[in-house]
């Protein structure tokens, strides 16, 4: 006879199946279930119902099994066709059998996390077979770079990202800053720097959506204080100044108000000092009400 081994947890999830519970309580009658030892075994020979307890008879005589016991062992099946296998099918919910497809095709693709989750293994499998088809839609670029982010997969985005830049479509040149957020923390500076000249090239900048300009510029600013740090360039201080006065004529956004603040250090100026001051202000004053999605992001993962 053929011998098929069950988890039990996954056995006592399908119990408390109003659709499979009972029938599968009468299937486990003359199966056997071993805790952890498998030369353990023992017989279930009778059961009160889907809730148990199941009666177990062992080299020690019989005994009860709780459904909680059974969750944490192992049921064999020995019947030549089995009966517990399409209950416990039929039990699995469709999110949790689409899950399960997800992370076979992930797997495929090298793309391995042992704690992601059903939801979003389904929507980043979903997202990278869009990205398959066709040059994938902003929302999609979007998904991608908060999924493999939050698993720590960021590389897999640089990869990607890698592939779309210079393919941009001109109508979505506006889309670019997000290539940038997510692939910069993974570049050096310079390259990162590179990244943001789309902002103040007057044939891109034009093409840009306001919001993803005023996020680049601040960003920009922000790498010419940095960068400023490693070659003591005072024209880098200037620089900082202009972009980051740019970005907030287009969009008030945290980066700018950094940018700020830390200008009025590095320069000691009272100008600098009270433009700084009133920045944040107005920005402690605006910042709850702002729509602004990259304003939820982690910021802090790029300093």
């Amino acid at each position: 006879m053929a011998e098929r081994e069950f988890e039990g947890q996954r056995v006592a999830f399908a119990l408390k199946s109003l659709a499979t519970g009972p029938a599968l309580a009468k299937a486990l009658v003359n199966c056997h279930f071993y805790l952890d030892d498998p030369d353990a075994l023992a017989t279930i020979t009778a059961t009160e119902g889907p809730d148990g307890p199941f009666m177990l008879l062992g080299p020690n005589g019989p005994k009860p099994l709780t459904v909680g016991k059974l969750a944490r062992g192992y049921i064999v099946e020995t019947r030549s066709r089995s009966r517990i296998a399409p209950l416990l099918n039929k039990a699995v919910p469709e999110h949790v059998k689409a899950a399960e497809v997800a992370r076979r095709k992930l797997t495929e693709r090298g793309i391995v996390h042992p704690s992601i989750s059903n939801e979003d293994a389904i929507l980043l499998n979903r997202a990278l077979c869009e990205a398959d088809d066709s040059y994938p839609s902003l929302k999609t670029r979007g998904q991608l770079g908060t999924l493999l982010r939050r698993y720590g997969l960021a590389q897999v985005y640089a990869e990607l990202s890698a592939q779309w830049m210079g393919t941009t479509p001109p109508s979505q040149a506006e889309a670019r800053w997000q290539e940038f957020w997510w692939r910069w923390p993974l570049e050096n500076l310079q390259r990162a720097f590179q990244m943001t000249d789309i902002a103040i090239d007057p044939v891109t900048a034009g093409k840009m959506d306001p919001d993803g300009r005023a996020f680049l510029l601040a960003e920009r600013a922000w790498m010419h204080l940095s960068l400023f740090d490693h070659d003591q360039d005072p024209s880098r201080l200037q620089l900082a100044r202009e972009c980051a006065d740019l970005a907030w004529a287009i969009r008030p956004l945290g980066r700018s108000n950094e940018v700020y603040l830390r200008l009025a250090k590095l320069t000691g100026r009272a100008e600098v000092e009270e433009l700084a001051a009133s920045r944040r202000a107005e920005w402690e004053r605006i910042r709850d009400d702002l729509p602004v999605p990259w304003e939820r992001m982690k910021r802090r993962d790029l300093k």
